[in-house]
Parts: structure tokens; C-alpha cells; sequence
């Protein structure tokens, strides 16, 4: 009774499948008529379009003497449809042999129609889905197996069962998160919902938000979970990027020293990016050396990079990019085909496989440069890139500004050393003059020690030396007001230099200084302010005397080059430290003033020459190779044609 409360309708047939008698109510329920159950039995009423299939496996049935059923459409007795589980059983005789089967039918069209909703469904969601990322996936209820993954070029497809897909698609760096998210979903039976890194299509490590929805069975357990990630690498990008910023700009803010600014940002983007060496780089000369005062090494292990380096043999063709604005990338120095072999050679040298090299252009000119080093080859990626731009703008620009802040405070300390140094320098001329005539109001210069002549000698000398220092004053301040004019006529420059040798000539010998020259005993004429240019060439020999020691040598020499009056000036004297020589020239600047502190003078004569040369469309130039290697200055006056 429970057996047929169950089933809708029942049948038997003999042993080859024949109808042996009436099924009435298979009949009533399938509007079959007694003629056609009898001549074609019951898959007669099957629908057409499952009878050929219903039909190879009742005959499979019937071959293997096994019980079976068939899920197929029946013909109803309205003329309709509907969906039905058919089950057949071989029923035996005494000997075991098949005499008969029985057959009925279950009505599982409900059943269907819920099947067929839930696919509507989940096809209107997975579509859903497809639209909406850039990742389906399967995962078998318990996560080792992945079904399948469709990547649309973010991830690698998985079109076979892949048991290794988490080692496959997750960086070792991210694998206990994930792990932890799944194991959550898993005992929850709810949405696994992570952002997390991936392995994308070209190797590389991206970002995806990842969610997976459990499917599950009648009985409430998880048969699969289906899932979806979309891409949102760029947006993980922008986030490291913003984030890494903000700390760069919070590091670098307080630092006052342009070194120290070097430094930090050089540390900050070489931990970042797990690098090896990281440059800060600025250009000098013609935009062809590197200078370079601080590196971020990540191990002893690594050969720092520090001083002045010619820029050529790393590559010409690297110069001219960087002198265009491009940023240059290596992957592999030993097999890109843009470097030569010398040129790899440079790089290996300095334990350099990989690297990026993003320049920095200001008005037209190259000025510095950030450098990142890698000792093995390495695929940078588009934000490592980006970010070595971004921290090498950042970079100068602080560099920049400490040096700016470097340059007012060390303007500010040369004014107070400069108006202590003008002090004294007025002092001492100022003390002779007050003392000397005091000693003549009280003797009328009749005292035998220091008679009226010698007094009026040492006045006059000392009236000198002032009249000296306050025009060299007056000077600067018409210079920094822009106010010097030259009264310019045609001169004879070689007799100037001579005239100017001559008068310093006397005070040479007296300072047991030697001077030897070699001018040229033809006219050399320029377009020139007499007055300014007896100034330059006296202040250049004056300095000479000074700053050379006793028994020195000052040497003069005088030609023409390519257009130009050469005027040199050489001494084997107390030198030049080379950290200085850029700075020479600047007002209020004493070089080395512990050892010139004994020798007079506010330091204003090099910083007249130079404005005095270049308003007469000149040059100037000076070298030394240190302290104690003495040191020269040349000027380049352009010559006129003689009449």
C-alpha cells in the first residue's frame, strides 16, 4: 500500500518486454489505449523527443536483467505532458531466470520545475556574474580542487581539475590569509569574501576581490562553491602608493639636510621595493657625471657607490634618454640588446643586473637622477615604476628646499663672519692711524723714534688699505644693485696685465714672493673698462701674494686662443680644497679660513672679478687640486681685430 500510495500508475510485461496483460491504471494515467499498450507497450506514451533515449536503455535493461529507471516526459491522459521517474525490475522465476518485469512510474514534475527554476537562476546569476568581474571559478565543497576558472586575461584559465591551483594562483605572502578566510567559509557554510593577492596570466602579482558562493544539496550540505574575483590591481596600486607617500612626505619634512634627505628617501624606496642599491644622483659638468653622496645598500654584501662617476661608460645612448626626461628599465643588463658588452661590463662591475634609471629634467636641463639596483633579473612592475618617478620628484624637490634653507643659513653665517672679519680689517688700519697721532699731537714729530716722515708714510699706507676696503664695499653693494657701468675703449690688454704685474712686482719682493711672467710683445686688444680690468688683474696677483707661502712661485702668462685674450694666473700656494672650489666666487666666502685668518682682506676680490669678467662678456675659470697644490685662475676676454 505504501508502494503504490507512492506511484502513479504500474505495469508488467514478460521477460523480453512484451505486455502480458491489461494495466489500467497505467492506461488512466497515460490516456494509452488498450490496442496500442498491447501492440507497443508502455513506451508508447514516452514524449518523441526522449523515446529513442528511454527506449537504448530499456533495452539495456532488459539485456542485463538489472533493475533501472528513466527520467523522461509521459503522455497524460489530458493530452499534456509531464515529467516522470520510470523504474523497472526484473522479476525471477524458481531457476533464478527472468519471467517477468514490473514497471511504474513517480510524478516528479514539481520536482523538475524546481530544477529548472534553480538553472534559470543560477544561469541569470552566473551571467550576472560574468558581467560583473573578471574571474569565474569552482571549487569543490571542501576548497583542494578547483573545478574550473575562466581568467578573461586576468587569471590563468583552469579548464581541467586542479588540485594545486592554491599554490598555482596565490603568493606565498598572502596563502595563511586566504587559507584562514576559506576554512571560516567552509565551517560557516557562508560567503567566502577576501581581497588578496594572485599570480596574474603574465606572472606577475596582482590583487582581486575575491567572493564564492556555496551551492548546496536537499540535505543542506555544500556540494560546490562558485565564485567570482574581479581585478582591482590598480586600485591596491593607488592605495600602496598613496599610503607610501604619505610616509615619505612624514620622513622627509623635518629633515634640514639636503644628506640626510638623500639618504632617507634612498632607505625608504629601497626597503619598499625589496631592492638592492638605491642612487640618488646629481648631475654635474655638462650633464655628464654623476654625483653621488649617499646609497641605500640592502646588506654589507653590496658595493656602495659614492663620489663623482663619469656617466659614458654606462652607455651614451642611457645619457641621452635621461637627457630627453626618459625613464630607462632593465630587466636583464645580461640580455638586453640595448647595452653593449663594454656597457654590461660597467654594470656587473657594480654587481648590477636590473635596474631603473628615471632622470630629472628642470628648465631643459638634467639634473639629477634616482637609480634603483637590482644584483639578480628582475620584471619591474608598471607600480615600481611609477613609483621611482614619484619619489625621485619628491626627492628633489626637498633636496631643494634643504638646500635652499642650507644656503640662507650659510649666507647668514658668512655676513656675521664677514662683519666680524670687516671689523677687525678696520680695526687694525684704524688703531695705527689713532695711535700714530696721538704720539705726534704729544711730540709734534720732533721724537726721534718715530719722526714725522716714517709717521706720514705709515698714515698714508694705512689710509690706503682703508680707502681699499671700502671701495672693494662700495663695490659689491653697486654690484648687487645692479648699478656697475663700464666706460669701454679699445685697450691693449697685454700692457694692462704688464702695467698691473709691475705695480704688484714691488710688494711680491717684499713678501719674499717670486714672480716670473710670459706675455706676448705684440699688442692684444679687447673692448674693455680700464679702470675695472686693472682691478680684476691686480685682485687676481694680490690673492696670488697672499695665499702663497713664503719662497713661493706666482706665475703670469698671457696668450690667445680661438678668439679669446687667456690671461693665467698660477701659484704654488696653499690651495684650494675641491669640496669649495664651486663656491670661491661667492660673496662673503673665505676658503679654508683657518689658514688665511693671518692674511688681510674681506674675501670681496674674486667675487669683483668674476661680475668685472663677465660684464666684459668674458669667463673665469679656476682649478686646484687641494689643499697645499697651490692653485690658478684663468680669464677669456673676447680680442678685437687690430686697426
Amino acid at each position: 500500500m505504501l508502494v503504490e500510495s507512492m506511484v502513479e500508475a504500474t505495469w508488467i510485461t514478460d521477460a523480453s518486454g512484451r505486455s502480458l496483460q491489461d494495466a489500467p491504471a497505467w492506461r488512466t494515467y497515460t490516456g494509452q489505449t488498450l490496442e496500442k499498450w498491447m501492440e507497443e507497450g508502455w513506451t508508447e506514451s514516452v514524449h518523441p523527443d526522449d523515446k529513442d533515449g528511454v527506449i537504448a536503455l530499456w533495452q539495456a535493461a532488459l539485456q542485463s536483467k538489472q533493475m533501472s529507471n528513466f527520467v523522461c516526459r509521459l503522455r497524460q491522459a489530458a493530452d499534456d505532458w509531464c515529467w516522470n521517474d520510470v523504474r523497472v525490475a526484473p522479476i525471477p522465476g524458481v531457476n533464478g531466470e527472468t519471467v517477468k518485469w514490473v514497471g511504474a512510474c513517480v510524478d516528479i514534475s514539481q520536482q523538475k520545475q524546481a530544477e529548472a527554476n534553480f538553472t534559470q537562476s543560477e544561469t541569470q546569476f552566473r551571467l550576472l556574474a560574468m558581467l560583473s568581474s573578471d574571474t569565474l571559478y569552482r571549487m569543490s565543497a571542501d576548497w583542494r580542487v578547483m573545478v574550473n576558472l575562466r581568467g578573461f586575461d586576468f587569471l590563468a584559465d583552469t579548464v581541467v581539475t586542479n588540485g594545486q591551483w592554491f599554490e598555482q594562483y596565490i603568493p606565498t605572502s598572502d596563502q595563511e590569509r586566504v587559507r584562514a578566510a576559506i576554512d571560516e567559509a567552509i565551517i560557516n557554510k557562508s560567503l567566502f569574501e577576501l581581497e588578496h593577492q594572485v599570480y596574474r596570466a603574465d606572472g606577475s602579482i596582482g590583487w582581486t576581490s575575491s567572493r564564492a558562493t556555496p551551492l548546496l544539496d536537499n540535505q543542506g550540505q555544500v556540494k560546490e562553491w562558485f565564485g567570482t574575483a574581479r581585478d582591482i590591481t590598480k586600485r591596491k596600486m593607488a592605495e600602496e602608493r598613496r599610503v607610501f607617500l604619505l610616509e615619505l612626505s612624514d620622513k622627509l619634512r623635518p629633515l634640514a639636510s639636503s644628506l640626510e634627505i638623500q639618504k632617507t628617501a634612498a632607505s625608504l624606496i629601497g626597503a619598499k621595493l625589496n631592492t638592492d642599491r638605491v642612487i640618488y644622483a646629481e648631475i654635474i659638468g655638462a650633464e655628464d657625471e654623476y654625483l653621488i653622496a649617499r646609497n641605500y645598500l640592502a646588506s654589507e654584501d653590496v658595493i656602495p657607490v659614492i663620489g663623482n662617476f663619469p656617466a659614458a661608460p654606462f652607455g651614451k645612448w642611457l645619457m641621452d634618454e635621461a637627457k630627453a626626461g626618459n625613464t630607462v628599465v632593465i630587466n636583464d643588463v645580461v640580455t638586453d640588446q640595448r647595452l653593449t658588452n663594454s656597457e654590461r661590463d660597467a654594470f656587473c662591475k657594480i654587481g648590477v643586473r636590473a635596474f631603473i634609471t628615471t632622470p630629472l629634467k628642470k628648465e631643459g636641463k638634467w639634473v639629477a637622477a634616482m637609480k634603483i639596483h637590482h644584483g639578480q633579473p628582475r620584471n619591474w612592475t608598471d607600480l615600481e615604476i611609477s613609483l621611482v618617478g614619484e619619489i625621485a620628484e619628491r626627492t628633489w624637490a626637498a633636496v631643494q628646499r634643504a638646500k635652499a634653507e642650507e644656503a640662507l643659513l650659510d649666507a647668514d653665517r658668512r655676513k656675521d663672519e664677514f662683519l666680524a672679519l670687516l671689523a677687525h680689517e678696520l680695526r687694525n688700519p684704524m688703531a695705527t692711524l689713532s695711535n700714530t697721532l696721538m704720539v705726534l699731537e704729544m711730540t709734534g714729530g720732533m721724537n726721534h723714534k718715530l719722526p714725522l716722515d716714517k709717521a706720514i708714510k705709515m698714515m698714508r699706507k694705512e689710509v690706503v688699505q682703508l680707502v681699499r676696503l671700502v671701495d672693494d664695499l662700495l663695490d659689491v653693494s653697486r654690484i648687487n644693485q645692479g648699478k656697475v657701468t663700464l666706460e669701454l675703449e679699445r685697450l691693449d690688454f697685454s700692457a694692462l696685465v704688464n702695467d698691473a704685474v709691475l705695480t704688484a712686482l714691488p710688494i711680491a719682493n717684499s713678501e719674499n714672493r717670486h714672480l716670473a711672467t710670459a706675455l706676448p710683445d705684440e699688442p692684444m686688444y679687447v673692448n674693455g673698462d680700464r679702470a675695472r680690468l686693472t682691478q680684476v688683474v691686480r685682485n687676481l696677483l694680490s690673492n696670488a701674494i697672499k695665499f702663497t707661502n713664503e719662497d713661493g712661485h706666482i706665475w703670469v702668462e698671457l696668450t690667445k686662443e680661438h678668439g679669446y685674450a687667456v690671461l693665467k694666473v698660477r701659484d704654488d700656494g696653499i690651495g684650494i680644497p675641491s669640496d669649495q672650489l664651486d663656491r670661491i666666487f661667492e660673496l662673503f666666502v673665505q676658503v679654508n679660513s683657518s689658514r688665511t685668518r693671518l692674511r688681510d682682506g674681506l674675501g670681496l676680490g674674486l667675487t669683483l672679478v668674476k661680475d668685472f669678467v663677465e660684464k666684459h662678456g668674458g669667463r673665469i675659470q679656476v682649478h686646484s687640486a687641494g689643499l697645499d697644490t697651490g692653485s690658478e685662475f684663468i680669464i677669456y676676454l673676447p680680442v678685437i681685430p687690430p686697426l
